[in-house]
Formats: C-alpha cells, structure tokens, sequence
C-alpha cells in the first residue's frame, strides 16, 4: 500500500560530507525514527530474472517486504495533507508524465541491501467491483489530481487515499480510521501494508513522530551522471566570473534536445527546493531564546498562528512528548494566548484563568489570526479620510468603497535635520502592514510610507495612483515630500510597468524601484524596516513575509539621500493609501519610529527662556534672605520626619518580631552566610537589588538574601510600607519571607531557599524534566497566588514581574511565586527606569511599555505567556 518500509533511510546514492551532515541534522529531530525491526521470514526471496516482467518485478518487492513488522502505530504514505498535495498532486497541476516509481525491498534480512526496481506511471483504470464502490461512494475525487481520493471535513476524521495502477498511498489524521480502511483493503483486495514510504518520486524520506524530511541529493546526483557532469569542479556561485562556457572551435554541437532536457531537469530541482524548505507545515518546529528581545511577544504570534491552522501540538516541546496529555496541553495553549491577548480589554481575569484550569469554564474560540499588534503602536495617532483605529490596528483603507484615500500620522512633529548644525538625524521606522484584495483578481494602487512638511493636507482629487499624496497639479512640482511606495497597480504615466517597491523624491516617479511580487503574498503580513543614516546618507528599505517569504525574492533597495535638500527641519510621517475603481485593504498592524536627533527648542522657545532666567537672577537677589530663614525651619523639620521614620522602624521591628514569626537578622549575619555578599553567591541581580544565596548555620538553613543597592533610592518610607504588606502574605503558592534586616540605611530580606530552584533553570536548562502534570500543577499554583495578590487581601497588590526566574519550586514541585524587589512600592518614575530590562525579558504586557505602570491586566499577561512557554518549554540550548 506504499511504495517501501525501512529500519533506517535507504542507503545512500552517494557518500561524502554533505550527505553526513544532512543525515546527523535529520536525525537529531527524528529521535522516535526506530519504527521497524528485522523478522526472519523463514525463506528468502528467489533471484531476479535479467528482463523481468511487471508482475515478477512487483512480486519480488512483497517477497522482500515481508522481513519487515511494524512496531507502533505506523500507517503508510505520509503524516500531513499539504504534503501529500505536493507529492502526489504537483504531478497533475504541472501536466507531468512518465515520471519514476522505486520499490525498495532486501535482498536478505540480513543483507540490508537495496534492490531499485523501476516503471512508469500510469492512470488507474480499474472496474468497481461491489466491496470497492462502498468505499469510492464516501471518497471524494479530487478534480485536480484523478488519483486523489479525499474524505472527511476535519484533520482528524480525514482519509487521503492516492491511487497508482495497484498501488495505494495512504494519510489521514485519525489512527483508528487509517487502521480499518486499510484492514479493510487487505481483507477484500489482498493488498500487502509495505509501511511508511521511504523514497518517492527521486526523494529521499524520513518520517516519524517530529514531522518528515526529504532530500533531493539523489536525483540531483542522477541529473550529472546523465549529462557527463557528475566530474565536474563545484563553484560558489552559478556562473564564476571570465568563466567560458563553450568557444568556436569548430567541433559539433550538443544535441539541442539533450540541452532542453538539461534545463527542465534543473527547472524541476530548483523549483521544488524540498531537501531545503523541509515541508514547513510538516516540520514547522521553532525555538526561542527567552534572553532575546521580544521572544515572549514572537512565542505569543508563533502560537496564535499555529492555533489558527490548526496546528497547536506542533508547538509542544520534544521533552514532553512522553507522557502528552492532550486535554491539559490544549488549555494551557489556549489559556496563555487567551491571558496573552494584547488587547487587555479581552484578557481574562486570573480567577476566570483558575475557572479554566480546572475545567469549570469552556475554552474560547479564539480568532485565527492575531488581531492586534504585540509592539506598541504610538498612540498619538491622526487618522483622516478613510482611515480609521480597528482593535489596535490602523485600517487605512475600507474594503467597500471605491476611490478613497485613507491617511494616518503621528501626532507630533519630528525633526530630521538642525538648521544650525546641519547635523542630519539618523532614524529608524519598523512597521508591519497587510495588503489584501479579498479574494478579488485585481489590485488596486496601493500605500506608502511619507515624510512631508507639518501640517500637509491631503490634495483634492489624489485617489488611484497618486496615493493621497499628489494631485494632476502638484505630481512635479518640488513640494518636499519623500515617500517610500509599495505600488500594487502602477501607472504608465510615471511608474516602471510592474508592481514595484520605490524610494520617490517630490515625484511620482520612483529614483530607486525593484520589483515587489504583491500578487504572491495577498492577506499576509510583511514586516517592513526603514532606515536612514545620516553620516552615509543612505536610506534603505527592506521586507519579509510571515508566512509566503520567498528567499528567491528581492525584498531591499536602498538610496543615498541628503534630506537637507529634500525635506524641512521638522516634518510630519505617516501613511497614505489610495484606492481607484477597485478596492482592496490596507491595515498598519504596528508601527515603531525611534530618531536619534535631540529635539532643539524653537527660536521663540529660547527667547521665553533667556526672559526665564532674567526673572529668575532678580528673584533669587530678592529671596536669599528668606531662603537663609527657612533653612533653619526646614532643617528642623527632617530632623522631626527623622525621629518619626526611626520611631517607625522600631515599631516595624516590635511588630515582626511579636506577631508575624519573623527574624531580625543582623548585617554581619546575613554578610557571613553569603561570604560576604561575594558574586560566587550572587544568583540575581535587578535594577534595584542583588540576590546571594546563604546559609544561616545557627539554623542550618538554606535562605535567598535580597540586598537593596545604595543607588537603588529606596528610602525609609517605601521599605517601611512595602515591608508591613510583604509580611502579611501567607500563601501556599508565595514564597515565605524567613527575616529583614535594615542597618544604617541598609535593606535586607531573607527568604527560604528551595531545593529544586527556579522554574527557568528546569524549562531552559539541564535539571529535572517536569512531566506534564508537574507543569499543570506549577500553571494552577502560580495562577492561585495572583488570585490571592489581586483579591484576597484588603490591600489589593499587583506583582508586575511575573516570569518563570521568579517562580521557585519546592521539594515536590509545587511553585512558589516571589520577588526579591521592592519595585511596586517605589515611585513610578523608578518603576519606568526598571521597565526596560522586564521588557528586554519579552514579559512586559504592551500598555506596560507604553504606560511604564503595571497593573493586574499586565500581571494576567505575564501569566500567560509563562503558560505557553510552560507548555511549549522553549530552550536556550535550542
């Protein structure tokens, strides 16, 4: 039923490092990939004659199958639909015919060695006998392909059946109904099951439990020894510079039809390219560094995207593969992308989160595609025409009105250059944008990118191809307008004749274009880089695809331009889509702008300051006296509030030691237990605070000793506060504070140090794999503390860091949430200073970043994205 079984990949055509190397990287995934084992049959098949017939030649390959069993779970053919359509489909769509099928068998079960028996294809032409029609009655027939049976509506009640003269490959999604259907064909037609296929149509396959693998080596090592060139020297690129290819010496020419097939050959290797892309539905493994910046944002858009498809178990890690619980994996994806929602408006609450956890709430039905940016989109935005804000996006364009221009701006000026110092700025633009025709066959005009003086209006009559930007009347004149293009419908007047990405100068004609395959990538999203340097003058553009990147494709183009020349000091940017007699959407998904150019002041500006200062001198002369005066009642005052924070530390102390079964330690103490806070001890370090691990020998404890920083601007007051709530937290999910101490202006805590760590040092490192339920269980405990901090506690708290280095386990893996800072009980303004290293982290929530104020909405999506990298177990080492 499929075209060969192995114990092992066939062995090779050819030998060498290339086909180690492939073979070392295809195996390091393929870890489940010993799914066959030898049997003695009892017989060994006879000798082939010299000219076989069909018959014998199909024949011999069963006899040499049968030394073959399956030892789990094996079904033929392949594990995806989308790979099937490219194997078995491509042939029909291309109008191919003759192409080679090889039947791999063993000579012996002990030999191992390959046997290549080769026909042609040829189109099934078979009666339906009674039995059969039963089965062809519920296959649907693939109007593309007449081999290709479908049936079922889902991935997992699907049965692909293809069909070869008397050969059947066999897919689907659901093991069960794979079993019967082939039980069924063994019974009725006495079809032999020859196991998962190994070589198919010149391709070398792997296949098991991580997805499928193929290599072109063979046919491509095939194509050289046909045409004599398989001696041939290898060079780095396709035509090495001064190389001849052939000279007039009078010797006869090539056959031309042996050229032709040359070409198709290498047209037909090129344009599949499979030993490279690796079926990405099939294999589409991703690993995140969790140090990088934004992972927890990608981790969040990978996931979404595989739960759109379909796909989420693809995203599980290989360590959890054993003991997979499908019920609990599936609600820890969904929950984290539910909690992980960039809009915290549709984030859950963290007891609705519990809710889920324990099954008492129904997952949701998510959107399939993410609908809101993950990166800030700056929020003083204008939006005019037909633009318009849509759940965190900016839909530029409505895909039901015909010529219509949509424009949307930053609300504040930018400087690009300084009159004074001629000093150019450098900047940076990153934004990701859709294009979508919505199933249409014709695209519009377009949209760009714009740079162009404060308070440009959009010119009447500016739809089509003028793209909000100009008019009939203005299209040459110097205007000072700079724009980078992506022009889906270009207009003979003035563009190139093919869709194009340009770089335009106060013209509608582009100075710089390359070509822009929009028609290939309808609906996806491009990410979109724009930079400019102002010491080179060079502006570059550049762009990728999320899901149909083409690495054939030339996605840059860049331009030297001095902006001094084209552009006023101060400008405003934006976008500016257009539509004519068709419609089509344009939507900003996000947007980020950074310029490295100081804001001057306005010469006004200067002026109200030197009268600033004058005022400031008369005042001072006028004040001194009274200032001499006050200070003596100020400082009287700090004395008092002196007095006043020391009789409340000593009240702070009376009440530990007497009610909360707290220790005071002293300075020394803690100094001794952790070699005096040494880095060898050091664990942690924050922005406001270190971490040393001790022990305390008087007790023989292990303990976690937070030291606050001199520089870290924690005064009396907010260790006060923060250490009157931390001491009232008891919780079986918190870490439990041991002791404090505070000396001269020195802040300590002192708490338990667990055995098993830090959750991160378990997900990212080399300790002990946590098995499924271990994971549930940590998901459940960290979900229950943030329950206590947000409700159960008269004083309402918002953690604001929540990560897996903050998550402590105990001797049974139960999770103990900490933090060894004081930051939320600081001012804002030093909370923003820290938000830079969370958000390095990728946990920070989006209006966290914007804002630099945590809130419980952003606790929810730190605890979301801890539930997808729980369940997912990303790996540095990856």
């Amino acid at each position: 039923m499929a075209s060969s079984g192995y114990s092992a990949p066939p062995p090779p055509v050819f030998s060498g490092e290339g086909y180690s190397i492939w073979s070392v990287k295809m195996k390091a995934y393929l870890k489940a990939f010993d799914l066959w084992e030898v049997t003695e049959t009892g017989r060994q098949p006879g000798p082939l004659r010299e000219d076989p017939t069909l018959a014998q030649l199909k024949a011999h390959s069963e006899e040499c199958a049968k030394g073959f069993k399956a030892l789990s779970c094996i079904h033929s053919a392949v594990s995806d639909v989308i790979f099937t359509r490219i194997m078995a489909c491509e042939t029909a769509k291309q109008a191919w015919d003759r192409l080679k099928e090889e039947f791999h068998g063993s000579e012996s079960s002990k030999q191992m060695s390959v046997l290549n028996l080769r026909r042609e294809f040829e189109v099934l032409k078979m009666k339906e006998s009674e039995t059969l029609k039963e089965y062809t009655d519920r296959l649907m027939r693939s109007e593309n392909e007449p081999t290709l049976y479908v049936s079922g509506d889902g991935d997992d009640s699907q049965l692909i059946v293809s069909l070869y003269v008397d050969d059947m490959l066999v897919t689907g999604g659901n093991f069960q109904l794979l079993n019967d259907f082939k039980l069924k064909m063994q019974t009725e037609f006495e079809m032999s099951d020859l196991g998962s296929m190994s070589y198919f149509l010149g391709l070398e396959i792997e296949q098991g439990t991580e997805g499928i693998f193929v290599s072109q080596r063979k046919y491509a090592l095939e194509i050289l020894k046909r045409y004599n060139m398989d001696k041939c020297k290898s060079v780095a690129i396709p035509l090495v510079v001064n190389e001849k290819l052939s000279k007039e010496d009078g010797a006869e020419k090539a056959d031309a039809s042996m050229y032709r097939s040359l070409v198709g050959s290498l047209l037909y290797l090129t344009a599949t390219r499979t030993d490279l892309i690796c079926i990405r539905d099939a294999t589409g493994k991703k690993a995140f560094d969790p140090l990088e910046q934004n992972s927890g944002k990608k981790l969040v858009e990978w996931i979404w995207d595989l739960y759109g498809s379909g796909k989420l178990s693809l995203a599980i890690g290989e360590r959890f593969h054993q003991d997979f619980d499908e019920k609990q994996e599936e609600c820890l994806m969904v929950l984290g992308l539910w909690c992980a929602h960039p809009d915290y408006n549709l984030r859950l609450t963290i007891r609705q989160a519990v809710h889920v956890l324990n099954f008492i709430v129904e997952l949701p039905n998510l959107p399939t595609k993410l609908p809101v940016p993950m990166y800030h989109v700056p929020p003083p935005s204008v939006s005019c025409g037909g633009a318009a804000p849509s759940v965190g996006a900016i839909e530029l364009n409505s895909d039901t009105y015909q010529c219509q221009v949509g424009r949307a701006t930053y609300a504040e000026k930018v400087q690009v250059w300084d009159s004074k110092t001629q000093k150019l700025s450098d900047f940076t633009t990153r934004f990701t944008s859709t294009v979508d025709i919505q199933r249409r066959f014709i695209y519009t005009s377009g949209f760009a990118f714009f740079l162009a003086p404060v308070g440009f209006q959009v010119p009447v009559n500016s739809v089509g191809g003028f793209l909000g930007l100009y008019n009939i009347t203005t299209m040459n004149s110097t205007n000072q307008v700079l724009h980078i293009e992506f022009d889906a419908n270009p207009d003979p007047q003035w563009d190139p004749l093919f869709e194009h990405v340009g770089i335009n100068i106060n013209s509608l004609s582009s100075s710089t274009y390359t070509r822009w395959n929009v028609a290939l990538h309808s609906g996806d999203n491009a990410d979109v880089w724009i930079n400019y340097n102002g010491s080179t003058k060079n502006l570059s553009v550049s762009w990728k695809y999320a899901l149909t990147d083409n690495s054939q494709e030339i996605t840059s183009l860049s331009s030297v331009v001095d902006l001094r020349e084209v552009l006023p000091q101060w400008v405003t940017i934006g976008f500016s889509a257009a539509t004519r007699d068709y419609v089509e959407r344009h939507a900003i998904l996000s947007w980020e702008f950074s310029s490295s150019l100081e804001t001057d002041e306005t010469d006004q500006e200067n002026a109200r300051k030197i009268k600033l200062v004058i005022l400031v001198v008369v005042a001072a002369c006028v004040l001194i006296g009274a200032v001499i005066i006050a200070f003596g009642v100020r400082w009287t005052k700090k004395m008092m509030r002196g007095i006043i924070e020391t009789i409340n530390l000593m009240s702070i102390n009376d009440d530990l030691e007497r009610g909360r079964g707290l220790q005071r330690f002293s300075y020394n103490k803690l100094a001794s237990a952790t070699s005096n806070f040494s880095n060898d001890t050091k664990f942690v370090e924050g922005g406001f605070h270190s971490v040393h691990k001790g022990h305390l020998t008087h007790s023989n404890m292990s303990v976690a000793v937070t030291k606050y920083l001199w520089g870290s601007k924690l005064t009396k007051k907010e260790y006060v506060t923060g250490m009157k709530i931390i001491s009232r937290l008891k919780h079986r999910n918190l870490l439990q504070l041991v002791g404090w101490c505070h000396e001269e202006g020195k802040f300590l805590l002192v708490y338990e140090l667990l055995p098993n760590g830090s959750l991160d040092s378990h997900l990212f490192g080399n300790r002990t794999r946590l098995t499924c339920d271990m994971r549930y269980r940590i998901t459940h405990g960290l979900a229950s503390a943030l329950v206590y901090l947000h409700e159960g506690l008269e004083q309402r708290l918002v953690h604001g860091d929540v990560k897996s280095s903050n998550i402590m386990l105990d001797s049974n893996f139960n999770a103990k949430l900490c933090d060894f800072g004081l930051a939320r009980f600081m001012n804002q303004e030093l909370v923003r200073q820290n938000a830079g290293l969370a958000e390095a982290e990728g946990y920070m929530a989006p209006e966290y970043i914007s804002t630099g104020e945590a809130s419980k909405e952003s606790d929810v999506y730190g605890f979301g994205l801890l539930a997808l990298e729980i369940a997912k177990k990303s790996a540095r080492s990856h």
